[in-house]
């Protein structure tokens, strides 16, 4: 640093190559002291006189700043300026025709994209960085065989993450034989090798790699080497918490925090205080869990979708325990937005991985084989949206059934000027109160008891079930996790729609498209029961509303006509325009409503059981108070219903 700094001041600012130049390399000096605002000042100072530069090293000089920058950009409040840079990294890397610099480009990029999660582009850009290295490796000098090293270990790295052990294990013995004279990548594949016999569940392998690592550390080596001993101890901690070791776990998290300090940069800083949390969690030291969690959340927000996710879980289980219901929620929403967003890149990604491998391979036999990944990797996903229900269940039962203790305390506390007011909101939350347990008891307690012997059944017992009966018990878990989910959806949004701040969002719609769409979620339930619907709706009609209040309104109706009609039957739905109002009827040709539901739907004064709730048709009856509408049920001559739903158009 010195004698970059010196040459800063004795070269003349019109100097734009020279400037540029020291600039870079009094930034990248202060990334080894991790002094990050300053690398950041002195790399943007090396881009604004590399492109001031006429010289034809200018590309090769901004392209270097350009890829330091994107890494230097890591702390918050810098993700605008990280974005642009990559832009600008990407158009290069499409258009430049020499190798090295397209090698060094595709190196920079592939880091951005797996530091984000999108593991399938950053294999994209690793493989081209060793496909323009493999090009001039022969003609190439001792440095080219260390960047070729490098490559391979970052391909291991990448695999690695995929959960590929075996196939990273290929690439990193692969690069040995090019790094024996880089004490960086010597360090980093001793650290890749404890991640690769960790992941096998093979601790006492990767404690003689961490030995390994500790005498080489000893040697003279670079600060880069000693940060990876925090990565290395971070990969213990994470082990032997998911093994239940407290002890040891809390033992390697601290040798990292003492390495921190001297070592660290913002994100090993952050990691360490999302193990501690993690750690403290678990131990159910709540406050101090929540105090390192938040600690590393606006670093790991900015670095990892893939963490951050994993922190929002954390951060709601820690709110939970300390009985803040509302914060619990919000994290958790979150951490299933996040969780939604990396399952459909990866689904994307499998999709068009298995699309190349089609029409490339055209022997029946590979598509098979192909058939059969996709299908497990289906079922992953299945599985990960299973065990996300069940934690949406319980948790927002707690959320609801607090929220509701919550309104009840807060009410006790008004004047006794609000009390006449004050009693009706303390009726009404009772009455919602004793739906809701009536509801849990019977609609939800049921199929999660099915849910939950099946599995039991299966896991103690596999020996009884033949591949035909996995599959048989399979289905009847789907069905009874969808029974769930469709009873929590009804029960969230009618409990959402008790709360003041709910809101009608009015749109156009068109009325045969609607009904249509409702139409096919139903086809499994009406092609199970042979159950014809006859649509009779004009296509030009239809109506401005809230199109997800008409969506409940009507999916409750028909799945209420499918349930009660006979297989082999028709149920129809038809709409009429009169008077500024639009009227759909639908009909079926069953038994007609139970006497206890119909007068549930009648009057709010009726009590509520176990068994019939009849919380769809409540929840309709609410609904079209919302939007103005009108719901009845015709008179029934002999049998079947009609209901019949008037909508005033642009209520």
């Amino acid at each position: 640093m010195p004698a970059a700094r010196k040459g800063l001041a004795m070269t003349p600012k019109n100097y734009y190559w020279h400037q540029s130049l020291f600039n870079f390399y009094v930034g990248i000096s202060f990334d080894f002291i991790k002094q990050n605002d300053s690398v950041v000042h002195y790399l943007e100072q090396s881009l604004k006189y590399s492109r001031l530069n006429r010289l034809y090293l200018k590309e090769r000089r901004t392209e270097e700043t350009l890829m330091q920058l994107l890494l230097a950009y890591s702390t918050p409040g810098k993700v605008h300026k990280k974005e642009q840079i990559l832009s600008e990294l990407l158009k290069r890397a499409d258009t430049v025709k020499d190798s090295r610099r397209k090698g060094n480009l595709d190196s920079s990029i592939s880091v951005y994209y797996i530091n984000l999660g999108e593991y399938e582009k950053g294999m994209h850009y690793r493989l081209g960085d060793i496909k323009a290295i493999r090009s001039y490796l022969d003609k190439g000098d001792h440095n080219d065989s260390i960047n070729f090293g490098v490559a391979l270990v970052n391909v291991g790295e990448l695999y690695l993450q995929m959960k590929n052990p075996q196939k990273a294990s290929e690439y990193l013995k692969e690069s040995q034989g090019f790094i024996l004279d880089y004490p960086e990548g010597i360090a980093t594949t001793y650290k890749d090798l404890i991640d690769t016999s960790l992941m096998q569940k093979k601790p006492d392998e990767a404690l003689k790699n961490y030995k390994k690592l500790a005498a080489f550390l000893t040697t003279e080596v670079s600060t880069y080497c000693h940060s990876v001993a925090i990565d290395a101890n971070l990969a213990f901690a994470d082990y032997y918490l998911k093994e239940k070791n407290i002890a040891q776990a809390l033992q390697y998290t601290d040798r990292s925090q003492k390495l921190v300090p001297k070592y660290g940069y913002n994100f090993q800083i952050a990691q360490v205080n999302q193990m501690f949390g993690k750690i403290y969690l678990e131990q159910k030291k709540y406050d101090k869990a929540l105090e390192y969690l938040e600690k590393a959340e606006p670093v790991i927000k900015e670095d990892s979708p893939l963490n951050y996710s994993l922190l929002q879980k954390s951060l709601a289980e820690t709110y939970a325990a300390l009985g803040n219901w509302q914060l619990a929620y919000r994290h958790f929403n979150t951490y299933s937005e996040l969780q939604d967003n990396l399952l459909t890149e990866k689904a994307k990604s499998n999709l068009a991985k298995m699309e190349a491998q089609y029409q490339n391979k055209k022997k029946q036999g590979e598509i098979n084989m192909l058939s059969a990944e996709n299908k497990i990797k289906n079922l992953s996903i299945e599985n990960a949206n299973r065990q996300r229900v069940f934690f949406i269940i319980g948790l927002g039962l707690l959320v609801i059934i607090g929220g509701l203790i919550f309104r009840q305390s807060q009410n006790r506390k008004k004047t006794n000027g609000k009390l006449q007011l004050l009693n009706g909101k303390l009726d009404n939350a009772n009455q919602t109160k004793a739906k809701l347990f009536s509801i849990i008891s019977h609609d939800l307690r049921s199929p999660i008891s099915h849910i939950y012997q099946f599995l039991d059944l299966q896991k103690t017992e596999p020996e009884l079930f033949s591949e035909a009966d996995k599959i048989r018990h399979n289905n009847r878990i789907s069905k009874a996790a969808n029974t769930v989910l469709e009873t929590m959806e009804d029960l969230l949004i009618w409990s959402k729609s008790q709360m003041q701040q709910f809101s009608v969002s009015k749109e156009k719609i068109n009325i045969l498209q609607a009904v249509e769409n409702i139409a096919e979620l139903m086809q499994t339930q009406t092609e199970q029961r042979n159950i014809h619907l006859e649509i009779a709706i004009p296509k030009d009609l239809s109506i401005i509303s809230d199109r997800n209040i008409l969506t409940i309104m009507l999916r409750n109706i028909l799945q209420n006509a499918l349930k009660f009609s006979p297989e082999n039957d028709t149920v129809s739905i038809k709409a009429t325009q009169s008077d500024g109002k639009i009227t759909l009827s639908i009909s079926d040709n069953g038994k007609g409503i139970p006497p206890v539901q119909k007068d549930a739907f009648n009057s709010d004064a009726i009590n509520v059981d176990s068994g019939k709730s009849g919380l769809g048709l409540t929840l309709v009856k609410e609904m079209a108070e919302l939007i103005g509408a009108t719901v009845r049920i015709a008179e029934e001559d002999s049998q079947g219903t009609e209901f019949l739903v008037s909508i005033p158009n642009g209520a």
